[in-house]
């Protein structure tokens, strides 16, 4: 074996990656912070070991900082531990105090009180973090654990723990990422999708099924190019996932939703934004004699794709954040697994230090500011070429830029995309249950993100409705030239 591995580099390299992928089959992906703005959190494990367990690492510790951590099935147990939503109302500091000061001694201390025929459960953890340090609590079974980090009252005044303490919250060797299999799920879906888009544009341009695309005009060529590229992502993403399912390592599925899923929106979704700078400065005609400042446009886009690429290292934890309303209150959900806070996002910026507050605020304001002047310029550059061949009374190479500001930046970008995303968003009613709630939230999740990723499609598709020529789109007075010519 020793010489067949020797002889064979490529035989070496395989056995090496299997190694590592056997070797690795635990996962510890699942990470979140906790903070004075942020110190409240349900989580449901669906993949639990005799090794699991949750890894606080506190940082910034200057006064006693309470951690409670516990099933959420046992808050029943308990007369004074109150469900999530009023915990981050903080009412329970008046109305039942998790922690209070011993008459005697004055000690800060626990005083949960259990409900008549009801033990204190022994998986419940109720400790005072005094410094910085590592704490761990065990996860035995599968379910929804919660975590509070109460406040208190010393002579009926709020004592507020240090500012910038932090809590960097993980779950340690899940033996299976607890939303996989909607992710497979839905890249498999989005898959579907894309390939059937490609089946339908090759029934129209049969330079797609000839490998001819560089003969198809720029708009046209490049709008196939998005749903190729598309079809390829999600394809891929799908695979290794299935990969890690089936060879579960840590390291291959953080670079899947850690590095490539944001190729998603640091690359993919500007793509489209490209596509947008082709329909309205012009590219779409051959012929046409507009003054444009293209680069100026292009200025605009590429400041914006790269203040989001960095804005999305910033937030490497939050990039699968999402927002819902459950009986009326913000909620952040992170993972399709983890509830916590409305605004959690902003609670981190809030911790940080000034340095990295103005680092994040810097590039947030570029990318709002040149999206903005972004889509100032093509409205302005498309009504520039709608006049232009109005006034060359060329009807019919109007039509193409006149039907893409009705119907692609009035009626879709401005109107029905804002009342699509409205009526998409995660709104929950009813008496509030967080067990219920995150053993579902991954298929409501996953049907959520499928309606605003065919929202994008729907938009190309009606530019590919509008501009899905096979040939260069040519006023008359171009044509009548060439013949002259000839």
């Amino acid at each position: 074996m020793r010489v067949f591995i020797q002889s064979n580099p490529l035989w070496a390299v395989f056995v090496f990656l299997a190694l590592q992928l056997s070797s690795a089959a635990a996962f510890s992906h699942r990470a979140f912070d906790m903070n004075l703005y942020s110190n409240g959190a349900c989580l449901y494990v669906n993949g639990s070991s005799k090794d699991t367990s949750l890894r606080f690492e506190f940082s910034g510790v200057r006064q006693p900082t309470a951690l409670v951590v516990f099933q959420y099935d046992d808050i029943i147990a308990f007369r004074n531990l109150p469900n999530l939503n009023y915990f981050l109302n903080h009412s329970y500091i008046l109305d039942k105090p998790i922690l209070g000061f011993d008459d005697e001694t004055d000690q800060l201390g626990f005083s949960l009180i259990s409900r008549k025929d009801f033990d204190i459960p022994e998986s419940i953890l109720a400790t005072l973090v005094l410094s910085d340090k590592e704490v761990d609590y065990p996860i035995e079974n599968d379910g929804v654990y919660c975590i509070y980090m109460p406040l208190y009252k010393y002579n009926e005044t709020l004592v507020l723990p240090q500012a910038h303490y932090n809590a960097r919250v993980t779950v340690k060797n899940e033996t299976m990422p607890v939303n996989i299999y909607h992710d497979i799920s839905t890249h498999i879906s989005l898959s579907i999708v894309f390939g059937l888009g490609l089946v339908l544009m090759s029934l129209f341009h049969p330079a797609i099924g000839q490998g001819k695309l560089t003969q198809l005009p720029i708009v046209t060529r490049y709008i196939i190019y998005f749903f190729i590229v598309n079809f390829v992502y999600n394809s891929l993403y799908f695979i290794l996932e299935l990969i890690c399912t089936y060879f579960p390592n840590d390291a291959l599925y953080d670079f899947t939703e850690n590095f490539y899923f944001r190729l998603q929106t640091g690359v993919i979704d500007k793509f489209q934004l490209y596509i947008l700078i082709l329909v309205y400065l012009g590219y779409g005609y051959a012929g046409a004699d507009v003054k444009i400042n293209t680069k100026l446009t292009t200025t605009f886009w590429l400041a914006n794709t790269v203040s989001r690429i960095v804005t999305d290292y910033i937030y490497t934890d939050v990039n699968t954040l999402i927002d819902i309303t459950l009986l009326e209150e913000k909620y952040s959900i992170l993972y399709n697994s983890v509830i916590l806070p409305g605004g959690y996002k902003k609670s981190l910026i809030r911790s940080m230090d000034p340095r990295g507050k103005g680092i994040v605020s810097t590039f947030s304001l570029i990318q709002v500011v040149s999206e903005s002047l972004f889509y100032i310029a093509i409205t302005y550059y498309a009504f520039k070429i709608n006049k232009y061949w109005k006034t060359k009374g060329e009807t019919q190479m109007k039509k193409y830029i006149y039907k893409s500001i009705i119907f692609h930046l009035f009626i879709y970008k401005f109107a029905l995309k804002y009342v699509a995303l409205q009526i998409s968003t995660i709104t929950f009613g009813g008496f509030f249950d967080v067990g219920e709630l995150l053993k579902v939230l991954g298929n409501l999740i996953e049907i959520y993100e499928m309606k605003v990723i065919s929202l994008n499609v729907i938009e190309v598709f009606i530019l590919w409705l509008i501009w899905g020529v096979n040939k260069p789109l040519k006023p008359d007075g171009t044509k009548k030239k060439e013949k002259e010519k000839k």
